[in-house]
């Protein structure tokens, strides 16, 4: 391995430049191990559903299910053992969620907005409107139509704190039940079904000039639904002390809904029903090469106290990676084939930039 280093000097903190030429074989990169995520194709409605919890309403029609969910782990996990599914819609004013939940047992304990619903069994939205794993929206929902809904300007794991006060206008969501709540001798439970219309003002609030999405836009989503075990006591339904299962649209491949690079992709179209073609991320292996070194950079700080040139990833696919860094920051940086430059710095911020605009950069990236 060579490395060749530069000496940087600025007012506000001191920054070697490292241009890391890495050789070796034998890490797996993520882009290696992680398929792309999945994909849903959202069509434009002029009409609004009516938010009442029905989801057979002929407006849904213009919608495609998407795929029953799976394990948070992936495919090479038990298939979940109660069907789950979602369609979405957008107008010019909103983001429209619809979901179906099938349930044996309904059940909810919590009553009021705003508290932890994921202690009941839920349903989650997730939603990065700029891809940037920064400034993202939680949105969780229970039985009994509570919610609880949270802004996190970074993720937990990249120590941020979210903002619980986050409690949007015009939130608009309601649960149609199928089957009697609470009651296990009650008729039969089968299932319970979710509307939604998220205000886009409040998911463009973060924006560059709060700019509201256009056709072929494309955001960063995805859905989680936690379900827990119980039992039958004293006729009520008493969750068991045993983790919960977390069910989700499209794999997190880790328990962990808080990474959001791994979310599905919304792509945002027109009332052309037609218009559905499969989209790629073009930029995905540079994106995953990038997470890598981040969870390197993350846990050597965690054990160490500081940040490094990640001299273990031994890859060939690492060899064009640069990082400028001290001892508390580093900023890494790769170029794709269209001469497009990918950032990642040790607050989790995962973006695309111009060489001009960062001219270090501009030097050594290869």
């Amino acid at each position: 391995m060579q490395s060749k280093h530069y000496f940087h000097q600025s007012k506000n903190f001191l920054t070697f430049i490292i241009s890391l030429f890495l050789l070796y074989a034998n890490f797996e990169s993520s882009a290696q191990k992680f398929e792309q995520p999945k994909k849903y194709i959202c069509h434009k409605t002029i009409i609004a559903p009516k938010i009442d919890g029905d989801i057979n309403e002929s407006v849904w029609n213009l919608a495609e299910k998407t795929d029953y969910f799976i394990d948070i782990q992936g495919i090479s996990k038990p298939i979940p053992e109660h069907q789950t599914f979602v369609k979405m819609l957008w107008s010019d004013s909103f983001l429209y969620v619809a979901a179906f939940l099938q349930e044996p047992k309904l059940w909810a304990n919590l009553k009021e907005d705003e508290s932890i619903i994921f202690y009941d069994n839920d349903f989650e939205i997730f939603i990065d409107p700029d891809g940037d794993r920064q400034n993202y929206y939680e949105f969780e929902f229970n039985q009994l139509n509570k919610k609880w809904d949270l802004f996190l300007p970074q993720s937990y794991m990249d120590f941020g704190k979210p903002i619980y006060e986050f409690n949007p206008e015009n939130l608009k969501h309601e649960v149609k039940l199928f089957g009697s709540i609470n009651n296990p001798s009650g008729k039969n439970d089968s299932a319970w079904t979710i509307e939604i219309a998220i205000p886009l003002y409040t998911l463009c609030e973060t924006l560059p000039d709060r700019k509201f999405p256009k056709v072929n836009d494309c955001w960063r989503i995805n859905f989680s639904r936690v379900e827990w075990q119980t039992k039958i006591e004293n006729g009520k339904y008493i969750k068991l002390k045993k983790p919960e299962d977390n069910w989700v649209w499209s794999p997190q491949h880790t328990i962990n809904m808080h990474r959001p690079e791994q979310w599905g992709y919304l792509l945002f179209k027109d009332n052309n029903i037609e218009d559905s073609a499969i989209f790629t991320d073009k930029y995905w292996n540079e994106k995953m090469l990038l997470m890598d070194v981040y969870y390197a950079e993350q846990k050597h700080f965690e054990e160490f106290g500081n940040y490094t040139s990640i001299k273990n990833m031994n890859s060939e696919e690492y060899k064009n990676i640069q990082i400028l860094f001290n001892n508390f920051q580093y900023t890494a940086a790769i170029k794709a084939n269209d001469n497009t430059l990918w950032l990642i710095d040790n607050t989790g911020k995962l973006r695309q930039i111009t060489l001009e605009s960062y001219p270090d950069f501009g030097k050594f990236v290869k």
